[in-house]
């Protein structure tokens, strides 16, 4: 695993248990409420709560924002266009998890034919 990879799996295990308000997260990653809202509407981001007042994010919110509010900034792509991107990040990441599963499992099998 690269060292990119074991940081970024470091961090999301420290922060999986974490949980922001609205007001928290916004006041965390700089964003306004509403863009909170756009993610939440296109499924970026799943609060636990029924209503905005009383909405509680995951750590990994914070990780979520701060990509949207890259792409927004850097590539001018609205909230819509990041959760795709955003969803197919996802998506690689979990191929490359199952490669690297694959990959140790095909070491397995080579070891023990020779």
């Amino acid at each position: 695993m690269p060292i990119d990879d074991e940081h970024e799996a470091q961090v999301r295990a420290l922060t999986r248990d974490l949980r922001f308000s609205l007001i928290e997260l916004c006041e965390a990653t700089g964003v306004e409420t509403r863009i909170v809202h756009e993610c939440v509407e296109h499924g970026l981001l799943e609060p636990l709560g029924e209503e905005p007042t009383r909405w509680f994010f995951q750590g990994d919110a914070v990780r979520r924002i701060q990509i949207v509010t890259r792409l927004r900034r850097d590539l001018d792509i609205n909230v819509a266009g990041a959760a795709l991107v955003i969803d197919l990040l996802d998506e690689l990441d979990d191929l490359r998890r199952q490669v690297s599963i694959l990959e140790k499992q095909l070491e397995g099998i080579q070891l023990d034919l020779e």
